[in-house]
């Protein structure tokens, strides 16, 4: 497989991160050291801290709380992570591929964003947007629709020639149970249940067809609101850019020189892949229309010469 599974022990696994082999070396469980410094940034959820980073002398810490520790050079190309006792490989395989695997790509350079991808003629859509936006679900939907998946949550983009490529990334889809259950037929696999979440990861097959292989990016939705209709719109300028912006993943946000350069890049991004923001009823039944309206505005672009 080009996705190697985590294992516990004094053992050194290698990944294959959307085309840069990096090291990571799981160290035995142990209790989580405290620390007398605050983090310099800090994820939550539901008003609780998901995730912690810190700074030391070798590169960075980020700490899931009760769950593990990774630790990761400077240049993001190798690291080590410290389970706790009792978090699962699952877990730990989870937290890396969703959580770590973007800022260590952000630690080397590249252009790393919080999306989807299918594939759609000969090249692939992006569909950008925070968590709860419903970028599983209609990834899924386009995957049931027969349109395979380039990834799910993590979409790493590399320059080819004056436009961009999308990298695939691991072969599973992140659904909450009742997304499954509307979107996917019985029988569907499912990978070993995690500690933290009730989703699902849903693994590829034969009903949910992933991609391997780079495709060229067509365009990217910018999905928006739950609305009473579906209401898609070009974006443009600023526009585009702040919309790739809002969806970036920087692991030093404190940092303005990282932040410019990321900014430098997804501007690059914005001027060279049409954008279209997209509000849509939040409704499975409704999903049909959404992925018929979102082929409609790529076509509507890619007849304009928007690209080629």
């Amino acid at each position: 497989s080009r996705f190697d599974a985590l294992e516990t022990g004094n053992r050194r696994v290698h990944y294959r991160l959307a085309g840069v082999m990096d090291t990571l070396t799981t160290l035995p469980p142990r209790r989580q050291a405290e620390r007398t410094d605050a983090p310099f940034h800090l994820w939550d959820t539901d008003g609780e801290d998901w995730i912690r980073f810190y700074r030391n002398e070798s590169g960075f810490l980020m700490r899931f709380p009760g769950l593990a520790d990774y630790l990761l050079s400077k240049d993001g190309q190798s690291g080590t992570c410290r389970p706790v006792e009792g978090t699962s490989c699952a877990t730990l395989d989870h937290l890396y591929q969703n959580q770590v695997k973007p800022m260590v790509l952000s630690l080397q350079g590249r252009r790393v964003y919080h999306g989807a991808a299918i594939e759609y003629d000969g090249g692939a859509i992006a569909l950008l947007g925070p968590s709860g936006h419903g970028k599983s679900s209609l990834t899924a939907s386009f995957a049931r629709a027969g349109q395979s998946f380039l990834n799910d949550d993590l979409l790493v983009l590399e320059p080819s020639g004056d436009r961009f490529q999308v990298l695939p990334n691991a072969p599973s889809l992140r659904l909450w149970r009742d997304a499954r259950a509307e979107l996917l037929a019985d029988g569907c696999h499912i990978a070993e249940p995690l500690c933290y979440t009730d989703k699902e990861r849903i693994l590829a097959s034969a009903q949910l067809p992933h991609c391997d292989r780079p495709l060229p990016l067509r365009a990217a939705i910018v999905l928006g609101e739950d609305a009473h209709e579906i209401a898609p719109r070009p974006l443009s300028g600023a526009d585009a850019t702040a919309a790739w912006m809002a969806n970036v993943f920087v692991l030093e946000v404190d940092r303005p020189v990282s932040v410019q350069a990321a900014f430098a890049a997804t501007a690059d991004i914005a001027r060279a892949v049409p954008s279209i923001a997209l509000d849509y009823p939040r409704e499975y039944d409704a999903l049909p229309k959404v992925r018929a309206a979102i082929l409609s505005a790529v076509q509507a672009v890619s007849r304009k010469g928007a690209y080629t």
